[in-house]
């Protein structure tokens, strides 16, 4: 059984995007932004970006984890009541469950490794100022 997907959710999605890469992609257009040669002089500054862009990171694997959860509960994907961007394929029982668990696993090495981008970063930084 194949479940269609919402066009309504897909214009969403897409308007999302492209409000979110927006400023990103002027921001990269220039390379001799002030922004980017203070970040370089002040190693604390861009710390500090680095892990609100950690933490921002998160948010995703957050709904990652509560759509694993819907899943195991409704032993369905996709969950019941879910809005698709493209035709999806519903998997039911162990494949949904298995899928759940997947997911679970997916957000789990995600985790570590995003927490540890900012980590890392900082000894990088460490060894860099010779402390």
């Amino acid at each position: 059984m194949i479940e269609r997907a919402d066009p309504a959710t897909r214009r969403t999605a897409l308007i999302i995007l492209l409000a979110l890469c927006a400023p990103v992609l002027l921001m990269l257009r220039s390379t001799e932004s002030q922004s980017v040669q203070v970040l370089a002089e002040q190693p604390e500054l861009l710390l500090a970006v680095v892990v609100v862009v950690s933490l921002l990171m998160l948010v995703p694997l957050g709904l990652l984890w509560r759509l694993a959860l819907r899943i195991q509960q409704s032993e369905r994907f996709p969950p019941p009541g879910e809005k698709l961007l493209r035709d999806t394929r519903v998997r039911t029982g162990t494949d949904a469950l298995r899928y759940a668990r997947f997911l679970k696993v997916l957000v789990a090495l995600l985790t570590l490794a995003i927490t540890a981008i900012p980590v890392l970063f900082f000894l990088l930084l460490r060894s860099l100022s010779g402390g």
